[in-house]
């Protein structure tokens, strides 16, 4: 919870409500802004970047910040302390990403938030959250730049590959998190090129594939990053490097 952390955390955070405020007020359909913020801004943006910001960095910030010595030399198994870095940085997106959900639908529906899709999608905040946080943890265990690795994934593999027809969407995490939501919730596409591939992705993926994909792709993540953790040789490194 460093200073530049929080900023980032606030500034994502925001970013929601006001794409949501922005579309009310141009489609002034409360259905139609709720289709296009909650997707594009909250779960594609938020969630992401935020996954991205506090777990992709779990082993890599230790190293080029010179204090993965320090870390390693406490008298406690390098799988519980790689595990408890990854629980916290869940926990902080999880919550973040919750609350600007609801600051979303509140920008949008205003106070009556009982009457939006909101409760329908909101699980599937930590769901998202506990995927992405475990697979960019293992890109942190593996790289001294997993940031790279993990923006590349979530905005570009993750913005496109969903919308594309056939099984090539199987691969996507955020395919299968919108699989899980109440059919309609996430079905508000953009205008434009988006919108043609989505009427071509007919496709659906059934909710116990979802499941079973995003608990293996969640396992096999903190598996390795444990082991890989555990009997890795990790020294401090410039960021150049």
């Amino acid at each position: 919870m460093r200073p530049r952390k929080v900023i980032t955390m606030v500034v994502c955070g925001l970013m929601g409500p006001f794409f949501g405020a922005l579309a009310k007020y141009a489609s002034g359909s409360s259905a139609a802004a709720f289709g296009l913020a909650m997707p594009l801004a909250v779960f594609s943006f938020t969630l992401i970047i935020l996954s991205v910001v506090f777990a992709a960095g779990i082993v890599s910030s230790e190293m080029v910040g010179k204090t993965i010595s320090y870390l390693l030399t406490r008298p406690i198994p390098r799988y519980k302390m790689l595990l408890a870095k990854w629980l916290g940085a869940t926990l902080v997106v999880a919550i973040a990403t919750s609350l600007s959900a609801i600051l979303t639908t509140v920008a949008i529906y205003g106070l009556d938030i009982g009457s939006s899709p909101l409760f329908g999608v909101l699980w599937l905040v930590p769901v998202g959250a506990v995927a992405y946080c475990s697979l960019f943890t293992l890109m942190s265990v593996l790289s001294t730049k997993p940031w790279l690795f993990a923006v590349t994934f979530g905005f570009l593999w993750e913005t496109w590959v969903p919308l594309l027809p056939g099984d090539l969407k199987m691969l996507s995490l955020m395919a299968q998190i919108r699989a899980l939501g109440p059919e309609g919730s996430f079905s508000s596409a953009p205008s434009g090129l988006a919108e043609a591939l989505s009427r071509l992705n007919q496709n659906e993926i059934p909710a116990a594939t979802a499941w079973n994909t995003l608990a293996i792709i969640t396992l096999l993540s903190l598996v390795i990053s444990c082991v890989v953790f555990t009997v890795g040789e990790y020294v401090p490194k410039d960021e150049a490097q």
